[in-house]
């Protein structure tokens, strides 16, 4: 990564520290940075009040210790909309609190903390207006993106919190997260990432933790999550728009992360038309999830998730299922009527042990879909049901230690 020169927020600050001198101090420190061709931006201790904030090729955005970014409740200061894949959608809409696109060599350092005021997005989230979401991406879908603009009153979304679109050699690092409007960290299209020793703090629905989403070469190692939604979902695109982009998420290893809270510790999809394989999970700690690790998708989805390999993941108190294949998921808010399945092959689980699940391993099949090669080795799970199956059979081989 880049370090280069070194640009202060504090020598841009006008006269007085008020929310409004902060914000056009970090955005003038980042513009100057911009100018010289790249370097080190850095958030001195104490709080910093933004509103959006963009980065570009060769930015290192530093936190100091005991530095914390206060980003603004008010929607209005995330305007104009940027290009963004929302839930597997490409669009024009709310700007993320922190953007970048088309990047190279960028990254987010420090001991400091971002936080998003999540809570002042949470009444776009009532059952109403997720309908009319849904409804506007259906429509969407068959506009070419450059039309599918989404900044009025009554069809704005929720943005991601950090959203890296098309970037490359990206490291997040050592920073806390906390409370964001919806998807925490979201790379999209994005190469050789790194995110190492973070922790990851959210509440409320659809905060999941972080979501490479059609990405290629992704490390996540060391991180600690509690979230209000999936901990880490792996993406690849929604239905046609998925199909259309047709850019696999691919070569992600999750090594050494603890995750606790929320809905599933490691999904994969439900947005997954363009595919997702070669993922390595390796030696995580699980506790007091929904799930622990999550596979879903539905007719229509298409796509396929191949060459998984899973090992030495420890889990406790789940209120579900440790091991979770639902090839018929039908909570989601987007089904297609395209009737194409999903393959699911070459999936392998060594070493997994669970304490106090409600179930083993959950499989749910459907007719249209394909699980292939599926393999259980050195299992050690206490749950109230063992295993629990659904639908369609789906067979697996299971392997003493």
């Amino acid at each position: 990564m880049t370090d280069g020169k070194r640009f202060c927020a504090t020598n841009h600050l006008a006269a007085g520290k008020t929310p409004e001198t902060d914000f056009l101090a970090i955005r003038r420190a980042i513009q100057a940075c911009a100018a010289a061709g790249g370097g080190v931006v850095e958030v001195p201790q104490g709080v910093w009040h933004s509103g959006a904030i963009e980065l570009a090729s060769h930015i290192h955005l530093h936190l100091a210790k005991d530095a914390v970014i206060e980003f603004s409740p008010d929607r209005h200061d995330y305007f104009p909309a940027v290009f963004v894949r929302w839930e597997g959608v490409e669009c024009f809409s709310t700007r993320p609190l922190i953007y970048a696109r088309d990047a190279e060599d960028v990254a987010i350092t420090g001991e400091g903390t971002l936080r998003g005021n999540g809570a002042a997005w949470r009444q776009f989230s009532a059952k109403p207006e997720h309908r009319r979401r849904a409804e506007a991406l259906r429509a969407m879908c068959g506009m070419p993106v450059e039309q599918r603009i989404l900044d009025k009153e009554e069809n704005f979304l929720r943005p991601s919190f950090v959203h890296f679109v098309n970037c490359r050699n990206v490291l997040w690092e050592n920073f806390t997260i906390e409370n964001g409007p919806m998807w925490t960290l979201h790379p999209v299209y994005c190469r050789n990432l790194v995110a190492r020793g973070l922790t990851i703090h959210t509440a409320g629905p659809n905060t999941d933790g972080l979501n490479p989403d059609s990405c290629d070469g992704v490390l996540i190692e060391n991180c600690e999550f509690s979230t209000g939604d999936d901990c880490i979902a792996i993406k690849s695109g929604l239905n046609s728009d998925g199909w259309r982009v047709g850019r696999p998420c691919r070569n992600i290893r999750i090594f050494h992360c603890r995750m606790t809270g929320g809905h599933a510790a490691i999904a994969f999809g439900s947005e997954l038309s363009g595919g997702i394989e070669n993922v390595e999970i390796r030696d995580c700690d699980v506790s007091r999830t929904g799930l622990g690790i999550r596979f879903k998708t539905l007719p229509g989805r298409g796509g396929f998730v191949r060459d998984v390999n899973v090992k030495n993941v420890a889990m406790r108190d789940l209120r579900g299922s440790a091991l979770h294949f639902d090839m018929d998921y039908v909570q989601t808010t987007l089904p297609s009527a395209d009737c194409r399945g999903t393959v699911l092959e070459n999936l392998f689980f060594d070493h997994v042990d669970c304490r106090n699940a409600e179930i083993g391993v959950f499989l749910k099949g459907h007719p249209a879909m394909a699980v292939k090669n599926l393999n259980f080795s050195a299992l050690s799970i206490e749950a109230a049901n063992h295993i629990v199956r659904e639908g369609t059979p789906i067979d697996f081989t299971l392997k003493e230690e």
